[in-house]
């Protein structure tokens, strides 16, 4: 593969050439060189089988892989490919996020804040998006900005909106 500095470096192109085998390790090599070990053999056995059935998933929950709790908690909430279960799925959500990821922050935020499977909760919005905005998270920043200027329970803070907003779509 050629390097990112080359000038005509097209990685799209260059995924697209690869075989099927050789992409499914180049993916197996970017998981392991750049996911935590519980959340990179979830990925690996993804990547490498195609599975997506939810027990797969939940095992990987178990061992603490914060992704598939994300994934496993999404999919619970919102009952894609099984049975809804909206406090099993918020569970799974808290234990992602409470192991630092981002994108179960921004699920959270955005569950709360529309009030989607749960009652509207905007102090809790706010927390989840705050988390994700100060790990800068576009999707964070622009749910917190939507949050400061709405008013009602958040305190509202449109200059702070306004530098949110234009750190985000930078």
């Amino acid at each position: 593969m050629h390097s990112s500095n080359d000038e005509h470096f097209d990685p799209k192109a260059q995924l697209l050439a690869l075989t099927e085998e050789q992409a499914v390790e180049y993916a197996k090599n970017f998981v392991d060189q750049n996911c935590e070990a519980s959340d990179a053999a979830y990925l690996s056995e993804i990547i490498t089988a195609g599975e997506k059935s939810p027990e797969v998933t939940y095992q990987h929950a178990i061992d603490g892989s914060s992704v598939a709790q994300l994934v496993y908690g999404t999919t619970m909430l919102t009952g894609a490919h099984t049975t809804q279960s909206i406090s099993e799925g918020l569970f799974w959500l808290l234990r992602s996020f409470n192991s630092g990821n981002i994108k179960a922050a921004i699920v959270l935020a955005g569950t709360y804040m529309q009030g989607e499977y749960v009652a509207t909760n905007l102090k809790r919005a706010f927390k989840y998006a705050s988390f994700a905005a100060d790990r800068g998270s576009p999707a964070g920043q622009f749910i917190l900005a939507n949050l400061l200027v709405g008013g009602g329970e958040i305190a509202e803070d449109q200059d702070k909106a306004i530098a949110l907003l234009q750190v985000a779509v930078t």
